[in-house]
């Protein structure tokens, strides 16, 4: 028994130290392959490990591995490397430069394809591209990243900072613009970016961007727009990995203008009254006692409102854990994300809270499961009494002569005859909060019968919600009581309190079914692909309120007094066949044909209006493959040209307040239209609204011709030209008044948008180890009408007609300033009759001056009128770019966006330019309406000042468009990994912390105090944020 035994620990001994003599340090270099230098920060791991080193600066590594392990070498830019380790105890590795990699798979239209054979106009965005800059929503992510794609953040509200995206310019009038949005192969709701912005960046492995017909085909009546294709994170077998991902920053307001003082503002304010013929308000006696006494909050006033409603730090927190691993069965990544954003004003605010589980199960050999579950909980909060927007533009406009706050709970009536003071409306207005919960579950079965054959089935469901609850609460009024030195009660503003609930609930299932067919013949490849996909959208919504509550609690809501409610229900469906072939010949000659026939429920079936047919075809030709190239190998590393042609549809319609057209070809009618009938009031049903039910889609026919360089391996080089007409426009047509029915959409009319893109980029590395790359973008995109039906579209200040670009503004063309009563005079008598005016009776010097230029024979006339209106500016960008420099060095990385547009017109009004100007509050001046025209300061850059709301100083005008191109420092961001070596002791796999700054600077001609990046200024707006940002990465 003892003999068995000491044998057996003898064996075990053998065993635990032939196991030691396997596992052992294992040492080596990274080193660049086509030139040799030392490559630092490249991953090294265990293959099926959790262990792993990065490489230091002089590209060194070392870890411990037995004979049966393979290393696996990876770093952004090269391609990765598996080594066997065997008996080595060095290994040493270098690494191949990817150019641009050539073999990476790009994810497109319902599947993937190599990067090398696209004939398409695709760009993709991979997560390391993402992740530099730290923003609450991921649709501003993509400015600057993408040729043509131009996006455009309106505002800098917390829950309201997501961006708005056109792909190679607006493509329709009346219909929907947004690009269609496709997250893990399933399309989301229209018109709709809110999927994307609840995503957090370190969620995203990749954003591909499908700009044309050749790429976009495949989606047919929901791709005129282009497509945003994102593919999330999911687990890989390389070991469990955690990431911990997080940032705190500082939120300012990055342009906001100056106000003048109350001192100036009775001034100014008695100028502008005596320039329109009126009685100067203030008394010398008080302009002299302001001028001579101090503001003390009580006699004197002024009253900083921007700094009292700006009064918040803004601080902004985001928290992103993430888990991922598995087995070559099972594979998982689950990620939880919390979002903090405080608003600039008081009670502003927005959180999200989100999870995400995303499965690979491999059921059998040849049948695989994905299964998704994504919930995500956001909560928008707003003062009750207003939007932050309104209140602001309350803030920069209402004098400071006008009390704020005396105490708590005490306002000011703020110089208003309403009493309305911004800040007891931010303060004490009660509030508007705004809960959606969204969830999203998918679920895709792959079954792989043969090796030339796999058989696709996918189901989506997303469900929302949005629920609302306003209230409205009074707060109280003061006013000083100069004889008793207290304050005497004025008001409760608004005087009305009120309670309401909004409940909005949406469902949008998805399904698919798909086969794919591949194979290789020879340098032969083919692949087909075959399917069907549908999809359905439920909404209802309800509102209910009530106003006059007995109490300011709003939960103490009793009685049926003063209710009201109302609720309505919607839903479409869409259905589709699509396919999909591929033609490649030794990877140098590549074809592919897309097809897709489309139904829409928004058509009518009677009319055989609902089906449409959108084919594409592409090609293309890599040059670098043929030997007549081949002496330039060395120099040219890869060519390939490419052009594709196809036809997308629209059938996104929109109503004129924006809300979705759901059933556009087919009656509406009112059930509370009552009649009087014999003296006794009847219930009845009225029509609406005008129908046309032979509508249909709207067409994009596109057109591009594109070339891909890659010069000695790190010169990189694309560039499109493309050409989209939009036939069958879908507009609306006013009918007569008499008729009771709003307008019906016809299809009528084309446009074009012509445009090119250009990206180039470089990357190397020096003799001492820092690694550089330098990226620009150019594009231009100009958009012309063709045909409007023989009817020009007129909204507002803005036209479309056909030779000039949509929506152009539309108004007068000015000439300076009036300098004297003659010139006036002189005017006036242009038709013959100085009696009659040319622009109105009350102009005078310091006036616009407008020109004469056509009148109702197409000639002057000597009288300004609407034959005089004129195309004035436009407000879509040109000429968008930016440049972005990556710097790396012994652990230290640094990254610069700058990012701008050229050439763009932007009008100014109302409350955002107009000197005491407001249909709304009683406003004050600007800081730069100092500059006014006075008979001592001719050369003004602005008009004299005048309290007359209808004064013609502010019919549209040219005078009043401006250039608002510019540049912006958009993005710097500096980070250090801590050393492997120490980061290795505390049992994490890497560490790194960096600082960074979003919106730093702004290079501009445009209107002081406001964003250039903002379409039209009248002084509603929420200032984009400037951020400061310190943040840590950990990998466990």
């Amino acid at each position: 028994m003892k003999k068995h035994v000491l044998l057996t620990l003898l064996g075990l001994f053998c065993c635990f130290s032939a196991a030691l003599a396997q596992q052992r340090t294992l040492t080596g270099k990274v080193t660049d392959q086509s030139n040799g230098q030392e490559l630092p920060g490249v991953s090294v791991t265990v293959k099926g490990t959790q262990r792993g080193a990065v490489t230091s600066t002089n590209g060194t590594y070392s870890l411990n591995a037995d004979n049966t392990n393979v290393l696996v070498f990876s770093f952004i830019g090269y391609n990765s490397t598996e080594v066997a380790v065997g008996t080595r105890e060095t290994v040493n590795v270098a690494l191949e430069p990817s150019s641009r990699n050539l073999e990476e798979v790009v994810v497109v239209g319902y599947g993937t394809q190599r990067r090398a054979t696209l004939t398409a106009a695709v760009t993709q965005l991979r997560r390391e591209d993402l992740v530099v800059r730290q923003v609450a929503t991921a649709s501003n992510l993509l400015q600057g990243l993408a040729p043509g794609v131009t996006v455009i953040q309106q505002s800098g509200r917390p829950g309201a900072d997501g961006a708005n995206i056109n792909i190679r310019g607006v493509g329709s009038l009346f219909a929907g613009t947004t690009p269609l949005l496709v997250i893990d192969g399933v399309q989301q709701p229209i018109n709709s970016l809110e999927t994307l912005n609840n995503i957090d960046p370190n969620n995203i492995e990749s954003i591909t961007v499908l700009k044309d017909a050749g790429s976009a085909a495949i989606y047919g009546a929901r791709a005129a727009n282009g497509v945003i294709v994102v593919r999330t994170r999911r687990g890989a077998t390389d070991g469990i990995q955690i990431d911990y991902n997080g940032f705190v920053s500082s939120q300012q307001a990055t342009r906001l203008p100056e106000r003048i003082t109350a001192l100036e503002h009775l001034t100014l304010f008695n100028q502008a009254a005596a320039n329109s013929g009126a009685t100067q308000p203030y008394a010398t006696t008080l302009v002299d006692a302001y001028r001579a006494n101090p503001a003390d909050n009580f006699r004197y006033f002024d009253t900083n409102w921007l700094g009292s409603v700006l009064s918040n730090t803004g601080l902004m927190q985001n928290h992103n854990v993430n888990l991922s691993g598995g087995s070559e069965r099972i594979k998982f990544f689950a990620a939880g994300t919390f979002l903090n954003q405080q608003g600039l004003t008081p009670n502003t605010s927005f959180r999200r809270f989100d999870l995400r589980f995303n499965t690979d199960v491999k059921l059998t050999k040849n049948l695989t499961f994905q299964g998704d579950l994504i919930y995500t909980n956001a909560t928008e909060t707003q003062p009750g009494g207003s939007t932050a927007e309104f209140i602001i533009r309350q803030a920069i406009g209402y004098p400071a002569i006008g009390p704020g706050k005396f105490g708590p709970g005490q306002y000011g009536d703020a110089a208003q005859s309403n009493f309305r003071n911004p800040i007891g409306t931010v303060e004490a207005s009660g509030f508007n909060r705004i809960n959606r919960p969204n969830t999203i579950f998918r679920g895709n079965l792959t079954y792989r019968p043969f090796t030339f054959m796999d058989v696709e089935a996918q189901f989506s469901s997303n469900s929302r919600e949005q629920i609302q609850k306003r209230f409205l609460q009074n707060y109280q009024v003061f006013r000083p009581n100069l004889t008793t030195n207290g304050l005497d009660f004025a008001a409760n503003y608004p005087g009305v309190n009120q309670i309401s609930d909004a409940i909005n609930r949406s469902q949008l299932n998805n399904y698919l079914l798909q086969t794919n067919f591949y194979k290789t013949l020879g340098l032969n490849e083919l692949k087909l692909q075959l399917g069907f996909q549908a999809e359905d959208f439920y909404t209802e919504t309800l509102n209910a309120s009530r106003t006059n509550l007995p109490s300011d609690q709003p939960y103490q809501v009793v009685g049926t007094l003063n209710q009201s409610n109302s609720s309505s229900v919607n839903e479409y469906a869409l259905a589709a066949f699509f396919g999909r072939f591929n033609y490649t010949f030794d990877n140098k000659y590549l074809l592919e044909v897309n097809g897709r026939y489309d139904g829409s429920s928004r058509f009518s079936q009677l009319q055989n209006r609902q089906w449409g047919f959108f084919p594409s075809v592409s090609a293309g030709w890599v040059i670098s493959r043929e030997k007549f190239l081949n002496g330039l190998a060395s120099s040219v590393t890869f060519a390939k040209v490419r052009a594709s042609y196809g036809q997308l549809g629209n059938q996104n319609l929109v109503n004129p307040d924006l809300t979705p057209a759901y059933y556009p070809f087919s009656a509406t009618f009112d059930l509370g239209q009552n009649y009087y009938f014999n003296n006794v009031l009847n219930f009845g049903v009225a029509q609406t609204a005008a129908v046309n039910n032979q509508i249909t889609w709207e067409t994009s026919t596109q057109a591009n011709v594109g070339v891909d360089l890659t010069l000695f391996k790190n010169f990189n080089i694309t560039a499109d030209v493309y050409q989209r007409t939009i036939s069958n426009l879908l507009l609306l047509r006013p009918i007569p008044n008499f008729t009771g029915f709003s307008p019906a959409f016809v299809n009528a009319g084309s446009m074009q948008n012509n445009g090119w893109e250009l990206s180039l980029s470089y990357r190397n590395q020096t003799a001492g180890g820092l690694r550089y790359s330098v990226t620009g973008l150019l594009s231009d995109v100009k958009n012309k009408v063709v045909d409007l039906g023989g009817q020009d579209v007129i909204l507002g200040r803005n036209i479309s007609t056909p030779g000039q670009p949509i929506r152009s503004y539309y108004g007068y063309l000015s000439d300076g300033l009036y300098q004297s009563a003659d010139q006036v005079a002189a005017d006036n008598a242009l038709d013959g009759d100085a009696k009659t005016p040319f622009i109105a009776s009350t102009t005078a010097p310091g006036d616009v001056r407008y020109k004469d230029i056509s009148g109702p024979n197409g000639k002057p006339d000597g009288v300004i009128n609407g034959f005089d209106r004129t195309i004035i500016g436009n407000p879509f960008p040109r000429y968008s770019y930016s440049l972005t420099t990556n710097l790396a060095w012994k652990g230290f990385d640094l990254n610069v966006f700058l990012q701008g547009v050229g050439q763009r017109d932007s009008y100014v009004s109302g409350n955002g330019a107009w000197a005491f100007y407001s249909a709304d509050f009683i406003s004050s001046a600007f800081a730069i309406h100092r500059d006014a025209w006075t008979p001592t300061n001719p050369g003004a850059s602005y008009p004299r000042l005048t309290t007359d709301q209808g004064t013609f100083n502010w019919k549209d005008s040219d005078y009043w468009v401006r250039n608002a191109a510019y540049l912006r420092l958009k993005n710097v961001q500096l980070g250090y990994t801590i050393p492997a070596s120490v980061s290795q002791k505390l049992n994490i796999r890497s560490a790194r912390i960096y600082v960074s700054g979003q919106n730093l600077a702004t290079f501009t001609n445009f209107l002081q105090g406001f964003d250039p990046e903002k379409e039209d200024q009248n002084g509603d707006f929420y200032p984009v944020m400037r951020t400061t940002t310190v943040g840590l990465n950990l990998r466990f």
